[in-house]
């Protein structure tokens, strides 16, 4: 069992994306948890007749509440630095298109199953390839444990390449197995949309959306004042004329032109 999170906290703004869906997933789960398993019956999505209408409603529906905390969790640590570069509204539809991705790369895996999925961990996957590429040296702790009931041994400090890399690794393994194996995860799920995630992520990337964020953080936190501002974390950093900077609280590396007012995760 893997389980990592970043150091610091990554947003400038306030996710009010990433809220509102928290909100709505966790409102969809009281509304639904006294019938939980004819509502899944009825909205989850199944594989052997897909429809994007399904997919959609079945990512806000979750099969217990533990299923439910482990993606609200991974969506509120990676969920506000995407939203910072994207926008509120871009980061909603980012989410549902995401979610569609992830949806039907599993049923295209499981094209005859008639059992229905429900859960936002494909949407979320995407979410994390979308961080992945924008912030890809982001320092995370890593934490592995050999069970659910193990004592986790860790924190080991990496990129987020890496962190996110070693999860990747495993979820396409289980999804291999899962050809073979019954399971009741969808492996499959997680890694289309963590690959949505990265290919979306390079597309908006390549639109400019990273630089857009780079120069508002800019504007915002005054970078022609004599202080540096870490763009992972936002503290405040006493400059050198150009150089590279450890953050001091979440560990991030970047370097900054004081005269250019360039800033450049590393």
């Amino acid at each position: 069992m893997l389980f990592f999170q970043p150091v610091g906290k990554h947003r400038f703004s306030t996710p009010l994306a990433v809220y509102a869906l928290i909100a709505i997933s966790v409102l969809a789960y009281a509304f639904t948890a006294l019938d939980s398993e004819n509502i899944i019956k009825s909205f989850g999505l199944v594989p052997a007749r897909f429809s994007f209408i399904d997919s959609v409603i079945s990512t806000f529906l979750h099969s217990g509440i533990f299923h439910l905390i482990g993606n609200m969790i991974f969506l509120y640590m990676f969920g506000p630095g995407v939203e910072d570069v994207v926008g509120p509204f871009m980061f909603v539809l980012l989410y549902l298109i995401l979610a569609v991705i992830s949806d039907s790369c599993y049923a295209w895996m499981n094209l005859q199953s008639t059992l229905p999925v429900v859960g936002a961990s494909g949407a979320v996957s995407g979410i994390l390839g979308v961080f992945l590429v924008f912030f890809p040296n982001v320092k995370v702790n890593l934490f592995l444990a050999a069970d659910s009931e193990a004592s986790a041994s860790g924190p080991f400090l990496m990129n987020a390449f890496w962190a996110i890399g070693f999860w990747f690794a495993g979820q396409l393994l289980w999804a291999i197995l899962a050809l073979a194996l019954p399971t009741h995860v969808a492996y499959a799920a997680h890694v289309g949309g963590l690959i949505g995630g990265v290919i979306l992520g390079l597309l908006l990337k390549a639109a400019g959306f990273l630089d857009s964020f780079h120069a508002r953080v800019r504007r915002t936190r005054g970078s022609s004042k004599p202080t540096v501002y870490c763009p992972a974390c936002a503290l405040p950093i006493a400059p050198t004329e150009f150089g590279r900077y450890r953050c001091p609280n979440c560990a991030s590396e970047f370097t900054f032109d004081v005269k250019r007012g360039y800033r450049l995760l590393q």
